[in-house]
């Protein structure tokens, strides 16, 4: 996983980042934490060859200097090594050594990466002077922000230039000013970046607690606790009159359901009983609410556009997850051909995410949207390598419009929900959420009810 932090000198990001690794290394993560820097492309790589032919020690992470020494040599060494435009042309080779670095650190160790700095810093280091996006550099920039690959989560700290000069006092004013403004600019194109005050960087954690667990996914534990501990999630789901384990621990709850995404469900259940939340778990719940408003939104501006387009479609895994729909958006579609995705997402200004081919078999295509909401268009085929177009015609043809909390949505029938999600926990996904599991009993029992 990789995680960027970005902003200017003074914005507190090494604070923030070292927040995370303690938190990741609480969760028993292992943190890798690099700067951008010292760490990664030509200028840093040239610079390691100095100084172990040189025998000296390495730097201490701070940046380099942006200014040219005061010396006729210093100054034309600057004036070439800081050149914009051959920082610009070196750019996709530094693209190929973070590559390169990145296996190395996330699959070969496997670490989770923490980037001090990222390239989105480095566009700005390389920004024009004109704040006007339309100049042919800033064209050129945008060329090159589209090659770089996005990270997991890329976080922004926003900061004022005279808060930062304040607390550092390193750069000018008016410098500041212009990189706050090349900042707002290249993040501008990033609307699945993380912005956050810097008055308020703990909400990073947060934030990045919800996004771990939409990366990672339900953690498999396999001792006699953790299966109790899911049972009696479970059972509350299901029956919440029964009675809870004298020993059952809240904390311990509040973490399963949201890894199993039942939190919400789960808030209710207590609630219905008479149970007083205890405030964390009652944040977790309000957060996965505000989570899942954002979600439906975003659901009913696509089925929108896709009712205005006269485009037939089904929103997958909308109804057995509501009211805890996590991040993901799955929705079929009858066109075959992804050429009309950004006709679907013109207004949500939603970002393509590198294909893989495992999606380029399946027919999907992967966009971020804001708030880190992720969108999978299913082209006229479903299952893992997309091997079902005749289902996926089938579904289309019985999905009616059916209520998902306060509005409605386009999603397959009971029973074809049933078929999809136990096909893909059988070769897709080798263990069950607890929200499958809950939403398939709930589902059983009112049609034996019927």
């Amino acid at each position: 996983m990789l995680i960027s932090v970005s902003g200017l000198d003074g914005a507190g990001k090494s604070t923030v980042i070292g927040g995370l690794r303690d938190e990741l290394e609480r969760q028993g993560r292992r943190v890798v934490v690099l700067h951008m820097n010292d760490h990664v492309g030509i200028y840093a790589w040239a610079r390691a060859v100095r100084d172990q032919l040189l025998g000296r020690a390495p730097d201490d992470g701070a940046p380099p200097r942006m200014t040219p020494r005061p010396t006729r040599f210093g100054r034309l060494r600057g004036a070439i090594l800081w050149n914009k435009t051959l920082r610009r042309v070196l750019y996709p080779l530094d693209l190929l050594f973070f590559a390169a670095l990145r296996l190395y650190v996330e699959r070969i160790r496997g670490r989770t990466l923490i980037m001090d700095r990222y390239f989105y810093d480095r566009l700005v280091d390389v920004a024009p002077a004109s704040a006007t996006p339309e100049v042919g550099a800033w064209r050129w920039l945008r060329a090159l922000a589209r090659m770089t690959p996005a990270p997991d989560v890329a976080v922004w700290l926003e900061i004022s230039p005279e808060l930062a000069f304040a607390r550092k006092g390193e750069y000018t004013v008016p410098y500041l000013e212009r990189r706050d403004a090349a900042y707002r600019t290249v993040f501008g194109w990033l609307p699945a970046a993380i912005k956050v005050p810097a008055a308020g960087p703990h909400v990073v954690q947060d934030t990045i607690g919800e996004s771990l667990q939409h990366q990672g996914g339900e953690r498999r534990r396999s001792t006699a606790r953790e299966i109790r501990l899911r049972a009696a999630t479970l059972r509350l789901l299901l029956d919440p009159g029964s009675a809870d384990p004298e020993d059952l621990d809240w904390t311990e709850v509040r973490r399963v359901a949201e890894e199993s995404g039942v939190i919400v469900r789960l808030a209710d259940a207590l609630t219905m009983r008479g149970e007083t939340l205890p405030p964390r778990f009652a944040d977790a719940a309000a957060r996965a609410c505000a989570r899942t408003q954002r979600v439906l939104e975003v659901m009913d501006r696509v089925g929108e556009s896709c009712t205005r387009l006269g485009i037939a479609h089904a929103f997958l895994k909308a109804v057995e997850r509501y009211p805890d729909t996590g991040r993901d958006i799955d929705v079929l579609i009858a066109e075959p051909s992804p050429d009309v995705d950004q006709r679907i997402l013109r207004d949500l200004r939603a970002a393509p995410r590198a294909a893989r081919f495992s999606a380029r078999l399946s027919g999907s295509r992967t966009y971020t949207a804001a708030h880190g909401i992720v969108i999978d268009i299913h082209h006229g085929r479903v299952g893992q390598l997309g091997e079902q177009a005749r289902y996926a015609r089938i579904v289309l043809e019985r999905a009616t419009r059916v209520p998902v909390g306060p509005t409605t949505c386009v999603a397959p029938s009971p029973e074809d929900n049933l078929l999809l999600v136990a096909t893909n926990h059988v070769y897709a996904r080798p263990t069950l959420r607890l929200a499958d599991v809950s939403w398939a009993v709930t589902t059983l029992r009112r049609h034996d009810q019927l």
